[in-house]
């Protein structure tokens, strides 16, 4: 995310867009529209990165959840082979 706007930062200071193509516009007009627009993309990242952490840590208390009920199903496997091997 953090490329991203580096990238765009780059390109206003360039004065090209991101073809490589020369910008319109007078390199200050490419900044001021830049400068409006990388605080909304700082504060959309900010959000993304919020939402990730959010369902990273969903996903993490599923997955533990998982192993355990994994676990508890394997040691239930091992204790119904060790029954049936002790009835042959």
């Amino acid at each position: 995310m953090e490329a991203l706007l580096e990238g765009i930062q780059n390109r206003g200071h360039s004065g090209r867009n991101h073809l490589g193509m020369s910008c319109d516009w007078s390199v200050g007009a490419c900044r001021g529209f830049l400068t409006s627009c990388e605080a909304e993309l700082q504060e959309l990242m900010k959000q993304i990165d919020i939402m990730v952490a959010h369902k990273k840590s969903e996903w993490e208390g599923q997955t533990h959840a998982l192993e355990t009920c994994l676990d508890i199903r394997d040691r239930e496997l091992k204790a119904l082979r060790s029954q049936l091997d002790m009835k042959h």
